[in-house]
């Protein structure tokens, strides 16, 4: 299997999350010169280095069970219906909403006083993701300072903290709606699981929420094709990160309300730029 690869640098227009880098670094690879696959690492989560996956794949020659299962995709996507899907809103907490309903997504960004008055708010469902910044005393004072009304508009917590089965437990029981990312998919305690096809294998789950890894398009499109493979499409997922690197292809078009379509012609776009890079060897 001829496998080549292609580093590429991704430039925020926004502040992702709290630790404020200014670019990040994927790899693109080509396999038999027409299967396309991208590994997008977030260092400062514990993945692996690019240059860490480029050097496994050369030593062992063979690609790892998350870049295995994109090239599955690749191949079957022709035969994967592309559907419609509700997708969450990508919101920080100090933007004013005009929404008086929906479903959002926000993302902690190191001021927990801003963060209940944005909550306070809003009118709709909100996911909040902490991203394991918080320790288990903090997020409890923050927790238990919501009025009963906000709580009930938070749909679910995911990683307050670095996973602890005790710690989790007691937020479980001052009830917070946890969701597990980056944590073991066995925490029982957990009502959602949070899925990202670009970094794990996939597992059936119920309450689970297919999310993209906030990198290139291609990685987009893959966890697109992932929930309309295996997703449950009634449940908002996040998919859809629009406009948050330069020059960047929004592949997906907002129908109504948080509903949104593929554009196939960008997808196009997509795979047209993919073949015009640069291409060096691995294996």
């Amino acid at each position: 299997m001829q496998i080549d690869y292609s580093l590429f640098e991704l430039k925020p227009i926004t502040q992702l999350n709290r630790l404020k880098r200014k670019k990040f670094q994927g790899v693109f690879f080509r396999v038999e010169k027409k299967f396309y696959l991208e590994y997008f690492p977030w260092e400062e989560f514990g993945d692996h280095s690019c240059d860490y996956v480029l050097d496994s794949i050369k030593r062992t020659k063979k690609l790892p069970p998350v870049l295995n299962q994109q090239l599955k995709l690749e191949k079957d996507q022709k035969d994967i219906e592309k559907k419609v899907f509700k997708n969450h809103l990508l919101v920080k907490p100090h933007e004013s909403i005009q929404m008086i309903s929906g479903v959002y997504k926000v993302k902690y960004l190191g001021e927990l006083n801003v963060l209940s008055k944005f909550i306070s708010s809003l009118n709709g469902k909100v996911r909040l993701d902490f991203n394991n910044a918080l320790d288990e005393k903090t997020f409890l004072l923050f927790w238990n300072s919501l009025s009963a009304g906000d709580k009930d508009k938070i749909e679910f917590v995911e990683d307050p903290c670095c996973f602890s089965y005790k710690v989790w437990s007691k937020f479980d029981s001052a009830g917070v709606p946890l969701a597990n990312d980056f944590n073991p998919y066995q925490a029982t305690i957990c009502r959602f699981t949070v899925f990202k096809p670009n970094r794990n294998e996939f597992l059936p789950r119920k309450n689970q929420i297919f999310s993209s890894y906030m990198g290139a398009e291609l990685g987009q499109y893959h966890a697109y094709l992932a929930l309309m493979l295996w997703g449950d499409t009634s449940l908002y997922h996040g998919i859809v990160t629009n406009d948050i690197y330069s020059n960047q292809l929004n592949l997906f078009k907002k129908q109504d309300e948080q509903l949104y379509s593929l554009q196939h012609n960008l997808v196009e776009k997509m795979y047209s730029q993919l073949e015009e890079r640069e291409w060096k060897n691995l294996i």
